[in-house]
């Protein structure tokens, strides 16, 4: 069972520190609005993989420990459970760090690639 999307990127903001380790990386002052929101989706997409990732590792710890798995309403019981453990290991908090990981290399390669260098633009004449 894929846990639920934790929220929508349109109305979160992503988190600040997060934010400000990104700038240092590429050297950027701030991002414009449309990479925001980029930057939103990409942050919840690594949220995402980080309680899936939770999520698998505690089904799978359970599964040594106790044996054969519950079944029936037990087996949804721990199934909501672990969803539940996962998200709020994922959003409160540093986590587990692997979101930050993933956001910080994805987040970076994304930027680079919507930013324009200075000094290609410098020269350039517009007519407005």
């Amino acid at each position: 069972m894929m846990p639920a999307p934790l929220a929508t990127a349109a109305n979160r903001t992503v988190r600040a520190d997060w934010l400000r380790d990104l700038k240092r990386q590429v050297s950027q002052v701030d991002p414009s609005p449309e990479q925001l929101q980029g930057l939103r989706k990409l942050q919840d997409a690594a949220e995402q993989f980080e309680a899936m990732f939770v999520k698998q590792m505690l089904q799978t710890m359970r599964q040594s420990t106790m044996g054969e798995a519950p079944q029936g309403m037990g087996a949804l019981a721990y199934d909501f459970l672990d969803d539940s453990i996962a998200k709020n290991a994922t959003q409160t908090g540093p986590g587990f760090g692997l979101a930050r990981s993933v956001f910080a290399a994805t987040g970076s390669a994304y930027l680079r690639t919507q930013t324009v260098p200075r000094q290609e633009t410098q020269g350039i004449e517009t007519h407005g």
